[in-house]
């Protein structure tokens, strides 16, 4: 040890300069302590990432996961609603209905229900044709010799099915745009009737005369068939000029659902604290959920419609009516079933590769 004053040199251990007496002070060099270094290995770099995984992925508390579950509950209920808009859109339109009644066998459609005719229980069951052939004279089926099966005949070559679809895109775009004061009126069945004259020429021999039309007309007049095709008619209570129904229908409203239905997808991920596994789980068992709950929907809305529309039409005319409905509901709820499961399993798989890295 050297004094900082006089430079003389001293033993280790004194506490004043000999020389002097001015007070030491340890000068010498110091040299630091070296750090502990180990090895670097491929174990120690795959522990080190472990580590920071298992740290940034906290997991989420109770309330983090009542906040989800009520989420989805939302979710689930939006995307069903889409479904139902959507579906009814694309089964409301001149494609969808074109073709709807081109294996209905109207010769043997139920229409006692429909005609009330008097009120007697042996109208309840009666088909068209076999109605047609009670109403007509006895004279004339004798003179031409016609038969119920000549009369099926006629209704087998009759254009009807492209008659009643162009009622029922009428209809649709009545009640697209909130308008039920759609109806068959008498003069169009006449003009129909008129039309395929030759139609009924041809299978049953008969021509009809101008007495003839009168009296059809006298028959559509008695059923009031204005009123009784009429759209509010049919819907009975259901008010589809109603706001409800006229946007809800809209365009306008799928997109607000779509919206919605991110913004609650967008809130799963980030109360997941933005990681992508659990919010593919929790959406994906959502999707799978209503698209199953819409596929099951559609195969009983023949039930559902037979309830709820207060018309009695007989069974095969009302499947036929249902029938792009089902068709697109069940597409529809199949494909989101489908989307469902294959997040759930990319969710899976996920995270059976987050362990097999961990191992």
């Amino acid at each position: 040890m050297y004094c900082t004053k006089c430079g003389k040199k001293n033993d280790v251990g004194f506490t004043y300069c000999a020389e002097c007496g001015k007070p030491m002070v340890d000068n010498s060099p110091v040299t630091p302590a070296q750090p502990l270094v180990l090895p670097v290995t491929e174990e120690s770099v795959l522990a080190n990432d472990n580590n920071k995984a298992n740290e940034s992925e906290v997991k989420p508390g109770i309330l983090a996961y009542s906040s989800s579950a009520l989420i989805s509950i939302a979710m689930a209920v939006f995307c069903i609603a889409f479904f139902a808009i959507f579906t009814v859109r694309s089964t409301l339109n001149e494609n969808a209905i074109s073709g709807m009644f081109d294996d209905v066998d109207f010769a043997a459609l139920r229409v006692g229900r429909i005609l009330d005719l008097d009120g007697e229980a042996y109208y309840n069951n009666i088909a068209l044709a076999e109605w047609i052939f009670d109403e007509m004279d006895d004279r004339i089926i004798a003179r031409y010799s016609i038969t119920r099966r000549s009369i099926e005949n006629f209704f087998d070559r009759l254009p009807l099915g492209e008659f009643i679809e162009g009622i029922l895109i009428r209809y649709a775009e009545g009640i697209l745009h909130g308008n039920t004061n759609t109806n068959i009126t008498t003069r169009e069945i006449l003009n129909f009737v008129e039309r395929n004259e030759h139609i009924f020429y041809r299978e049953i021999g008969y021509r009809l005369s101008p007495a003839d039309y009168d009296e059809i007309e006298r028959f559509l007049l008695d059923i009031d068939i204005n009123n009784v095709s009429s759209l509010d008619t049919l819907l009975g209570e259901i008010d589809m000029s109603a706001p409800v129904f006229r946007w809800g229908l809209s365009w306008f409203a799928l997109a607000l659902l779509a919206l919605i239905i991110i913004g609650l997808s967008i809130a799963i991920f980030f109360i997941y604290k933005k990681r992508v596994r659990p919010t593919l789980m929790c959406d994906g068992t959502v999707l799978t959920v209503s698209g199953l709950f819409f596929t099951v929907l559609s195969v009983g809305a023949n039930w559902f419609v037979a309830g709820v529309v207060p018309v009695e039409v007989d069974r095969f005319l009302v499947d036929a009516l249902l029938s792009g409905l089902q068709g697109i509901g069940m597409t529809i709820g199949a494909a989101a079933t489908v989307v469902g499961v294959v997040m759930v399993v990319a969710s899976v798989l996920m995270g059976v590769a987050r362990k097999k890295k961990a191992i």
